[in-house]
């Protein structure tokens, strides 16, 4: 990514220190770090980041974009978020249907 380049760091740092700066909850700057890595955040961020990575996934799916983290987080986020592979399909169409019919 460019960022990588020009700063010699990523989007996850970048987002974390601007985070910092605007004095947002340690929570929520810990979530920006690791939206990527939800088994590298504390209690209180590994909600929201679940969250992100699921908002994440429902996008990929319904923009037919490919998905790199999914599999490898999935179990993680469903336990986090209360929900099981068996509702996930149908979390996901009624996401999907909110978003597209408001």
């Amino acid at each position: 990514m460019d960022e990588d380049k020009r700063l010699k760091t990523d989007h996850c740092v970048t987002g974390y220190l601007l985070a910092r700066h605007w004095h947002l909850p340690d929570f929520i700057c810990q979530a920006v770090r690791f939206h990527h890595e939800i088994l590298c955040t504390d209690h209180k961020a590994t909600t929201m980041v679940a969250i992100l990575q699921m908002a994440t996934h429902i996008h990929k799916v319904y923009s037919d974009s490919a998905e790199q983290n999914w599999e490898n987080n999935q179990a993680r986020v469903l336990e986090e978020l209360g929900l099981g592979t068996e509702g996930l399909k149908e979390f996901e169409e009624d996401v999907h249907e909110s978003m597209t019919n408001p």
